[in-house]
């Protein structure tokens, strides 16, 4: 009970901190998606994306595989009639 009255104290705390803080007005300009679209078709001219999603893909199915196959090896040792 003490700790929970040293958390809410805490909490009121907190909460005043904040609502003193003035109000933050952000932004955003209306071209930020063109601009995003423009970069990555940029650097998907440079960047293989298909290739890289290929080599992704295969080094997350073998990690996958790795550990299915090392907690496959943990349960079977655990097992008594081994």
């Amino acid at each position: 009970m003490i700790i929970e009255s040293i958390f809410d104290i805490l909490k009121v705390a907190i909460i005043v901190n904040i609502q003193i803080l003035p109000k933050v007005n952000i932004s955003i300009p209306a071209d930020v998606g063109i601009k995003i679209a423009e970069i990555i078709s940029g650097v998907k001219y440079f960047l293989p994306v298909k290739d890289l999603g290929l080599m992704l893909f295969i080094t997350l199915i073998v990690t996958n595989w790795w550990i299915i196959w090392k907690s496959l090896q943990r349960i079977w040792d655990a097992l008594p009639f081994t």
